[in-house]
């Protein structure tokens, strides 16, 4: 009987090596695009925001002027969609490639992400394990 309690835990001890950090991290991350897609479908901005660093910066855009913008994309849109996504992870900070595509009325707007127009959702940071959207210019903010 100790025999098999001991395989046992030893069975357990070798799968928990399974999962890296950078899997876990990538399934934050997706986690992020997910709650984002789900308070575009509910209207809900604030859930949205959540998924934001408070000193989100992009392109001058700070966090309130982003809560703005995406309360402008869910009037404007009808659908999100998210192709092709793929981190780039470095400790903290991560980056994401994909396609982002709004529609309405079935006319697609479609940004090959990061990109010069939009490339808000493209860039992240890791605070106490915690990932979060932070904009291409998150650093600048935060060393001033």
């Amino acid at each position: 009987m100790k025999l098999f309690f001991f395989s046992l835990l030893l069975l357990l001890i070798s799968c928990s090596d399974l999962t890296s950090t950078e899997d876990l991290d990538k399934s934050r991350l997706n986690d992020i695009f997910d709650t984002i897609k789900t308070g575009f479908y509910e209207n809900d901005s604030d859930l949205i925001m959540k998924t934001y660093h408070q000193d989100f910066l992009h392109n001058e855009n700070d966090f309130n002027a982003e809560k703005l913008i995406w309360g402008i994309r869910v009037v404007n849109y009808d659908q999100i969609a998210i192709e092709n996504l793929e981190f780039s992870i470095h400790e903290n900070w991560a980056s994401a490639n994909f396609r982002l595509i709004f529609t309405y009325n079935d006319e697609e707007t479609v940004f090959d992400e990061p990109s010069e127009e939009l490339g808000d959702l493209s860039y992240f940071y890791k605070e106490f394990d915690t990932w979060f959207v932070c904009g291409k210019d998150f650093f600048e903010k935060i060393d001033s």
